[in-house]
């Protein structure tokens, strides 16, 4: 009886790490993230960037990292609007 119950609790034990690792889902920081990095593979002279933002430190978390109109340079970001493009 004593390896059955082993047997059991290793299955349930597998089976919550099994479907926990299957349910993992990105922040939307994460997400924001992923796409500045991957926008315009195609053309990478083109890039879509942000008319107004702050800057953010070098120590904060909850940054961004996108284009800069202005320079056409990415940065981390806190706050950014007006989408537009600009070519390096």
């Amino acid at each position: 009886m004593g390896i059955i119950s082993i047997v059991a609790v290793a299955a349930v034990a597998g089976y919550n790490m099994y479907s926990s690792r299957s349910e993992i889902r990105l922040s939307d920081l994460a997400l924001a993230n992923v796409e500045a990095f991957a926008q315009n593979e195609s053309n990478p002279n083109k890039q879509k960037c942000y008319r107004k933002w702050r800057k953010a430190s070098s120590q904060d978390a909850l940054a961004i990292w996108d284009w800069v109109c202005q320079d056409c340079e990415s940065y981390w970001l806190l706050e950014a609007g007006q989408r537009n493009e600009c070519s390096k």
